[in-house]
């Protein structure tokens, strides 16, 4: 022991200020840990745990845990997320401290090389947002099919014509490279997430899932970039050529940046993305329902005929009068919501709600939407009732909640509160055109006993991608 202390300075160490100053840095780390132990206590880890990815029947499971502990830490994919009963949505809606575009950066690795295919809108500069409000609101024999792949193939070509411009639009590669690089970032932010966070900014260069998503990305610019700079060197010269006058997605964020830099070709691909996969998905779910009620898609033709409007084709104030249609499109977006846990955001601050509940910051939280299913809330919850919203929109105070367009704290099919889908009116008016062409050329029927299947997938519940319908065309049946 004395060659110790010689070798480290003598007993003075122990004597003098060095042993002081041992002390208080004992006395700083003990601090510390218990500081660290107490936050741990009275944060998520406190609240109970449910571990959705342990359940092969991870809806209904919730369903009984949201009932059993009204509020509790779901372990997810994307990790731990605080679940919240309905009684919070209107006091978390539009709480600035929490975070959509920051949730949306964690659950897709977003400051990963490759993965800026899910970067736009997740910046904070609003460009994306402001595109998609400012331009897309202003457009408005039997044989068997497999029912997902035939409505993406339609969606996929309506949206690009809609939002991609012509130029790209009409470019069968174009599409197909699109198409490839957001299957890879799918697979590759899954293969991502098996791997400890801490880990991640190293392992991302080396998972072939990932270099695969880099070298999609590099051909997606290959691409875009062009007809880009093309556009761009177009508006600097307008006196060289006619101008072209141009209504597509390009456009409307090129009018939002304001001369502000941003990634356009990147931000094209979210906006493909963002409207195909939503719209695709509603429009799936709902023949998926229309095929086993052959009496409401009868009503729904009825009320097509009765609005079908005589020339110049669909005009917004004629969708507005598909009630019926609208109030099916609501019930099954209601009985099966694109994810089933919405509202989810991260805590960029401590937030104390008003009963008192902590979301540490930094937490992940979300609200369930069992809820919808409630029967405090719905009459016969569980039941399809294609009139159900059709009947409240004639009901006293429940005029503008009942469309299917109107978030509301009941129904949280389009989000709710300042960051709703700013798409949505778009997204219903393409849906309720191309259902018209559907419900009155053909007549859809299931192709066996058991009906369509849903498969959980992540947050998601999606309808089986492997279901097949029964389709028929009728004759002497055309719609403008």
């Amino acid at each position: 022991m004395t060659m110790y202390r010689r070798a480290i300075g003598g007993d003075s160490f122990y004597d003098g200020d060095h042993f002081h100053i041992l002390q208080i840095l004992g006395v700083l780390v003990v601090t510390v840990v218990i500081l660290y132990i107490l936050r741990c206590d009275i944060g998520p880890k406190a609240i109970p745990t449910v571990d959705a990815r342990l359940s092969p029947d991870g809806y209904p499971n919730l369903i009984e845990k949201a009932k059993e502990y009204r509020i509790f830490t779901l372990n997810t994919y994307a990790g731990p997320i605080i679940i919240l009963p309905p009684e919070y949505i209107d006091e978390i809606r539009n709480d600035r401290r929490l975070s959509l575009a920051a949730w949306n950066n964690h659950e897709f690795s977003t400051r990963y090389a490759g993965f800026e295919v899910f970067r736009p809108g997740t910046t904070g500069d609003g460009i994306l947002q402001d595109a998609i409000k400012s331009g897309l609101s202003r457009i408005i024999g039997w044989h068997k099919v497999t029912l997902k792949s035939s409505i993406d193939f339609i969606i996929q070509r309506v949206v690009a014509s809609v939002v991609c411009g012509p130029e790209l639009s009409s470019r069968a590669e174009w599409l197909e490279t699109v198409t490839t690089c957001l299957e890879a970032g799918g697979i590759a932010v899954n293969e991502l997430r098996k791997w400890p966070p801490a880990l991640r900014p190293l392992v991302h260069w080396f998972l072939p899932s990932c270099r695969r998503l880099r070298a999609q990305a590099r051909q997606v610019r290959r691409i875009t970039e062009p007809i880009i700079a093309e556009r761009r060197a177009r508006h600097l010269k307008p006196d060289s050529s006619p101008q072209l006058q141009y209504n597509d997605g390009l456009e409307w964020m090129e009018r939002s940046a304001m001369g502000r830099p941003y990634d356009a070709t990147m931000s094209l691909l979210v906006l493909f993305l963002l409207g195909t996969e939503t719209m695709a998905d509603l429009l799936t779910q709902m023949l998926s329902d229309l095929s086993e009620r052959a009496e409401v898609v009868e009503a729904m033709r009825l009320e097509v005929l009765t609005v079908l409007p005589r020339q110049n084709g669909w005009r917004t104030q004629d969708l507005h009068r598909l009630r019926l249609m609208d109030s099916v499109l609501k019930e099954s977006q209601r009985l099966k919501p694109f994810e089933f846990v919405l509202l989810r955001r991260i805590a960029l601050d401590t937030v104390r709600l008003s009963d008192g509940t902590r979301i540490p910051k930094g937490s992940g939280v979300g609200v369930f939407t069992g809820f919808m299913c409630d029967p405090t809330i719905y009459l016969n919850p569980t039941q399809f009732d294609a009139f159900r919203f059709l009947n409240l929109r004639n009901t006293p105070g429940y005029a503008h909640s009942s469309q299917f367009v109107s978030p509301s704290a009941s129904h949280l099919g389009f989000g709710y509160g300042s960051q709703s889908c700013p798409g949505r009116f778009f997204a219903v008016a393409l849906v309720k055109i191309l259902l018209v062409h559907i419900v009155m050329e053909y007549d859809i029927k299931p192709s066996g006993s058991e009906g369509i299947k849903l498969v959980k997938d992540g947050f998601r519940v999606n309808t089986d991608p492997e279901a097949t319908l029964l389709v028929r065309r009728r004759q002497d049946v055309a719609v403008p």
